[in-house]
């Protein structure tokens, strides 16, 4: 390496004959692209020289930059003898071949760790395989294909951290292999819950989220101001539009967004309140028939009901009702004739409406006279 750094060192000092030692091993330094552990280490210093960048630096009139293979730094720990670690690669470019150098900082000849390094196709198929022998592992394979390919890093003997310097055709941000979708009921008042989708991407990922307030043919779609955690409740001001939501992925490479496909349209709130009921105390003289008292009343004002004689827990007779109008505040009845004998008699009501929605069940005592 010292000859291609005192090279770029003259090229340097030809575009900008001011520099001091100093002034040069800064920009050396500053556009060096880091390998190994993050930040200046033993392994590589500031990282591989980026000729191109430190001469930029330097002053020297360059045009665009010849294409590189981006590269990933990645840091993690194995865990002892049979355990493993996988990356997804997601290449985009198949023309760079993939280059992998694991580094174990505390590897020793006696102690290990000793690693095995992979690298899988598609398909699951090895491509590359390295057994560590020293401090460092390299691998590396042309790909015959793009996709995602899966780097493995697995144990033989022992666990010990490790970092992963990998460079190769693929993608420079998060890769959306699956879109985030939408859950839940597309009306009002209703909460809809946005996923994160499925991301290829070589470092851990965070992720943001912006809801977007669509047309009925789910385009035109504009930002809600605020609308921005991974849920979002329609309003009524929402009736008759569509949603997505936008996720964007964040990674040490960069970010990419990818939004859902839109809802339904949003319909207004439908009625999910049941009827009000309330069984009133009711009297009447044995072995005669009488009146059961209740109010129901309702929203769509056509409820339909169904009384229960309980003696005790046990249900003595059932009663019910067709869907017919009610008004609220009026008293209806069922007629009921009571036995001749014997005590502890109730009766209880419960109502539905033409949609189903119940009330809650309501209990009076009935009481019964001998004359």
């Amino acid at each position: 390496s010292a000859p291609y750094v005192a090279g770029v060192t003259l090229l340097m000092l030809e575009a900008n004959g001011s520099l001091s030692p100093a002034d040069v091993k800064g920009r050396l330094m500053s556009t060096a692209i880091d390998w190994g552990a993050r930040g200046s280490d033993v392994e590589y210093g500031a990282g591989r020289l980026d000729a191109y960048a430190a001469l930029a630096a330097a002053g020297a009139p360059l045009a665009s930059p010849p294409a590189l293979p981006p590269h990933l730094l990645r840091d993690a720990t194995v865990p002892p003898a049979g355990g493993a670690v996988d990356y997804p690669i997601a290449v985009t470019n198949p023309s760079f071949p993939v280059g992998v150098t694991v580094t174990s900082p505390t590897w020793s000849s006696t102690l290990g760790p000793f690693f095995n390094v992979q690298l899988l196709s598609p398909g699951g198929a090895p491509v590359a395989f390295g057994t560590q022998t020293g401090r460092h592992t390299e691998v590396s394979a042309t790909p015959s294909a793009a996709g995602t390919y899966v780097l493995r890093i697995a144990s033989s003997s022992g666990g010990a951290g490790f970092t992963a310097d990998v460079s190769g055709g693929f993608a420079p941000a998060p890769l959306a292999a699956v879109r985030p979708a939408i859950a839940g009921a597309a009306e009002e008042g209703a909460q809809l819950v946005g996923t994160d989708g499925t991301w290829t991407a070589f470092s851990p990922l965070t992720f943001a989220y912006a809801w977007r307030r669509c047309n009925i043919a789910g385009t035109a779609c504009v930002d809600i101001p605020g609308a921005t955690a991974r849920t979002y409740l329609p309003t009524s001001a929402d009736i008759g539009s569509t949603f997505e939501i936008v996720v964007t992925a964040t990674d040490a490479t960069g970010s990419a967004p990818a939004s859902s496909d839109p809802t339904p349209i949003v319909v207004a709130r439908p009625d999910r309140t049941g009827p009000l009921v309330r069984a009133l105390v009711s009297s009447g003289r044995r072995g005669a028939s009488m009146k059961l008292l209740y109010r129901v009343s309702d929203v769509d004002g056509r409820p339909r009901e169904r009384v229960r004689v309980l003696r005790g827990s046990r249900v003595v007779r059932t009663l019910s009702t067709r869907l017919s109008t009610r008004e609220a505040g009026r008293t209806y009845y069922v007629f009921w004739r009571s036995p001749r004998a014997g005590r502890g008699y109730r009766f209880c009501v419960e109502a539905w409406d033409g949609l189903g929605n119940a009330a809650a069940k309501s209990c009076a005592t009935i009481r019964l006279r001998s004359r």
